[in-house]
């Protein structure tokens, strides 16, 4: 190698290192500032929106009103303003409740180490929002023609229309979703890392092709029974945390119940009426650009998804009850998600105390 050829490779590299210096160094700056920077990002998008930027405007209102219908919404490409802002607020308001409601909280319940604070802190933070998402998405199916009725997924469709409240709830959860990947690359490496990060891209395929091809219908039905289960385990952590031992054995049995019950009755019916019933009440029609995607390529692929998620949540559910029988038997248990904390006596809710639990090495400052 001559002396000039050096020199290039030695540019490249330098250029090279820097680049990704960079990107590492904006990196650690939005993990240290999830308040700070969204909230910039956010008051910028409201400050042009008074400004009345044509722009600003599709960040926070939904878009795409059927003519003549006050309440009725397409889809569209400017649905990803929206998402987007979402993502954005979530951080911003992930961070500001954790910071702000939920660390007092934490004080005052006696929490004292950083690490039963971190986790402590995630799971309120997820109890507060899958509580909050899981009642608005079982007002809606409760009021919609699918419920408890799988055959009206497939019924008068294309659902192209869909009223404000479907859509604002389908592309909020959309943007929570998304923002769950920032979370899980920000935050400590949980033992499950490698499922939790299949979870998040099949749950975020679901929801994204499901809206695209108009069988939103079927993504509501499982975002809200992904959430009732969800919201009783991060409660019952939570109260765990604050040595509400008893309370959280009793909320923990109700959470093995609900997710039986949701994560794979519930969840079977609906991949059954994806085999069985679309065939019975859709005949063959793949046309994309007049809105029609029914095809078998396209069942197929929903089931697919399907079934990698009952997959995942058998294994899980294979780990709970796994503790639940060591418990009864009254030997040590171990936490079959942590790192750090393998060999412990615990009640039944050792095995909740492990969602947020840090790998050796990966500790990280939080804002």
């Amino acid at each position: 190698m001559d002396a000039k050829t050096h020199a290039s490779h030695l540019l490249f590299n330098s250029k090279k290192f820097s680049y990704q210096g960079s990107l590492r160094l904006a990196w650690n700056m939005l993990v240290e500032h999830q308040i700070e920077i969204p909230l910039i990002i956010i008051l910028a998008i409201i400050t042009g929106d008074i400004l009345r930027i044509p722009l600003a405007a599709k960040f926070l209102r939904i878009q795409y009103r059927v003519p003549g219908e006050e309440n009725l919404y397409l889809n569209g490409t400017d649905d990803l303003y929206f998402i987007s802002f979402w993502v954005v607020a979530f951080t911003f308001i992930r961070a500001a409740v954790m910071e702000y409601v939920l660390k007092p909280i934490a004080k005052h319940g006696g929490i004292r180490s950083y690490r039963t604070l971190h986790k402590f802190l995630e799971q309120s933070w997820l109890f507060v929002y899958y509580a909050v998402s899981w009642s608005i998405g079982f007002y809606i199916i409760y009021n919609s023609p699918f419920w408890r009725n799988t055959s009206h997924f497939w019924i008068d469709y294309p659902h192209k229309a869909i009223p404000h409240l479907s859509k604002w709830y389908y592309l909020v959860q959309t943007g929570f979703w998304l923002q769950q990947f920032f979370v899980l690359h920000a935050e400590n490496r949980r033992k499950d890392y490698p499922q939790m990060i299949v979870h998040h891209v099949v749950t975020s395929l679901m929801v994204t092709c499901s809206y695209v091809t108009y069988f939103t219908r079927i993504g509501t039905a499982v975002l809200c029974i992904m959430d009732s289960a969800d919201v009783v385990l991060a409660l019952a952590k939570s109260l765990r945390y604050l040595k509400f031992q008893k309370l959280c054995d009793h909320v923990f049995g109700c959470f093995v119940l609900v997710w039986a019950y949701t994560r794979h009755y519930l969840f079977f019916m609906i991949m059954w009426s994806i085999w069985q019933e679309a065939e019975v009440y859709l005949t063959i029609d793949c046309r994309p650009m007049q809105g029609k995607f029914i095809c078998h390529e396209l069942q197929y692929f929903f089931i697919a998804l399907f079934a990698i998620l009952q997959v995942l949540m058998l294994y899980w559910f294979a780990q709970i009850i796994r503790v639940i029988t060591q418990v009864i038997r009254g030997s040590e248990a171990a936490d079959c998600r942590s790192e750090s904390e393998s060999q412990v006596n615990m009640s039944l809710t050792l095995a909740l105390g492990s969602d947020s639990s840090e790998a050796p090495g990966n500790e990280r400052k939080r804002q």
